[in-house]
């Protein structure tokens, strides 16, 4: 439809030059005055269309190029000529987070699981929505959701977003996407950063949409540590519950059921499947497939060496809840903390990214220099009373490195393992740059901490300590031109008696044209300087 309203548009536009070109070659015709008079009604006529004609014209002719520049800049894995592949094209799992197998050459042939007959499945690629397969880490989540969306849906373009924010990026783009696959592998991450809420799901597939699934993948204890790592009302443990609230969720043993087995056993003639069915380590199928097992006993047996410090670091970083890829020079600020200040580096680098088997590495390296615990790691230390708490002198280091998209997740970590100062520092920071949510957030660290005021002068010192930081934090907003933020940080200044905080907001609003409430605030300000 689309193509021949710009065919139409593009018919109209040659067929005008083609009059414009014939009228300027002809010259002025001697017409009768009724002609004349018809010509000139219909030219006023048409000009009380041409700008809107032009308007929706450029709309045509342009809106496909805003989409598709929109689409490439939050996403990754186009083709070679800079567009979305379609679903059939991405003939590379391991791209899309499926763990490499021993040896790494190729992947075994895929042996189908008894949720890809799952019903929800079937209706998440029909009608669209948001379907999360669940399981543990390497109990071949990812690679059921990928062979059942080539399976599914081979012609739809494929949206996998370039990094942890780009969702809400595209959110904000105004594109509106349609026939495509958007693929989230461990969809925790998103929900961690923020990058994720009701919203954002509205924007990829509306409730009235068929055309548009969401495919996630999410490790069961990822999950569980969301929901319930910390007392913090703040935005993400909001989003957490909304979005699962309306995901189809399906649970994928990670061991494999009798007619699993059977499958498995005609693809015997691929040796690693053989080997996997044969072995009696106690390790499950897939697991064992990605070495798995054995990378966890590499980090844990090696846990006194650099490289097993190392990695302990990194996944410690991760509990923290920094789920942005770690940079070296993070690990590097972190490693003396495990290992001390004249332990070799680079050599324990190179250890922790030493594949096991061919497969996986303890730590997984990615582009940009820098890398990502292994999840079968962080699965262990999720469920793993024993772990050590991350060490208090690593907090300060975790909040000078953070990403942005990090913050939020930090202060939350933070406050649970009761560092309440860097999780007040990070929302700080985060409320600073204009992050969304981090006014609601702070609100929730201000009422959380209330119980642990016990005394008067507590209560003033902590009164006083708020009112001042509010107010800068209003001062930084409006100066960036942030007004809806500026006003309730001075609001919430105001709230604990800050006179000059009542006085800019009564300013604010004055020049918004509340001039009724901007004297009710000048009034308090008076009041306030002149008790």
């Amino acid at each position: 439809m689309a193509d021949r309203k710009r065919w139409l548009a593009a018919g109209v536009l040659v067929l005008a030059a083609a009059i414009v070109v014939v009228a300027a070659a002809v010259g002025p015709l001697a017409l009768p005055a009724r002609v004349d008079a018809l010509v000139a009604g219909v030219a006023v006529v048409a000009g009380l269309f041409v700008a809107p004609v032009q308007e929706q014209i450029t709309k045509w002719v342009t809106g496909p190029g805003k989409r598709h520049r929109a689409l490439l800049d939050s996403t990754r894995l186009h083709d070679r000529k800079g567009r979305l592949r379609k679903v059939r094209d991405c003939a590379n799992p391991v791209e899309l987070g499926v763990h490499r197998a021993s040896p790494p050459a190729t992947l075994p042939p895929y042996v189908p699981r008894d949720a890809d007959d799952n019903p929800a499945l079937a209706n998440g690629f029909a009608k669209g929505g948001l379907v999360i397969i669940e399981g543990l880490s390497a109990s071949g989540k990812t690679r059921l959701a990928y062979e059942a969306m080539r399976r599914q849906v081979p012609g739809r373009d494929l949206i996998v977003p370039y990094n942890l924010r780009s969702l809400a990026a595209l959110k904000g783009s105004g594109i509106r996407l349609s026939n495509a696959v958007v693929w989230l592998d461990n969809l925790d991450d998103y929900l961690a950063e923020g990058g994720l809420d009701n919203a954002v799901l509205d924007f990829l597939c509306p409730p009235e949409q068929t055309d548009v699934i969401v495919l996630a993948t999410m490790r069961t204890g990822a999950r569980n540590d969301l929901q319930s790592r910390s007392n913090l009302e703040t935005s993400i443990k909001r989003a957490v519950g909304e979005v699962l609230n309306r995901a189809d969720v399906i649970v994928l043993d990670s061991a494999l059921s009798s007619a699993e087995r059977d499958r498995a056993a005609r693809e015997r003639a691929d040796t690693r499947i053989a080997a996997a069915l044969d072995q009696h380590t106690g390790a499950q199928f897939a697991a064992y497939l990605a070495a798995a097992p054995e990378t966890l006993l590499r980090w844990r047996t090696g846990s006194a060496t650099p490289g097993g410090a190392l990695v302990t670091a990194a996944v410690d970083a991760r509990r923290a809840g920094l789920h942005a890829p770690l940079t070296r020079d993070l690990l590097a600020e972190l490693y003396p903390l495990y290992q001390g200040a004249d332990a070799d580096f680079d050599a324990a680098l190179t250890w922790a990214t030493e594949p096991v088997r061919g497969a996986s590495s303890c730590l997984i390296p990615l582009p940009s220099a820098t890398y990502q615990p292994f999840d079968y790691l962080l699965d262990h230390a999720q469920v793993t009373p024993a772990i050590p708490p991350v060490p208090d002198r690593a907090w300060p280091i975790y909040l000078r490195n953070a990403d942005l998209a990090d913050l939020t997740s930090l202060a939350d970590a933070a406050y649970g393992a009761g560092h309440a100062d860097i999780s007040q520092k990070a929302l700080d920071h985060a409320a600073k740059e204009g992050l969304a949510n981090a006014l609601s957030n702070l609100s929730a660290l201000l009422r959380a901490l209330q119980p642990a005021i016990k005394t008067r002068d507590a209560a003033r010192q902590v009164v006083a300590s708020g009112a001042n930081q509010f107010f800068s934090l209003g001062v930084i907003n409006e100066e960036a031109g942030r007004a809806e933020n500026a006003e309730q940080f001075y609001r919430w200044a105001a709230d604990f008696g800050h006179a000059e905080a009542m006085k800019r907001l009564s300013r604010m609003l004055a020049a918004a044209g509340r001039q009724e409430e901007a004297e009710e605030w000048r009034d308090k300000a008076e009041a306030a300087e002149n008790p």
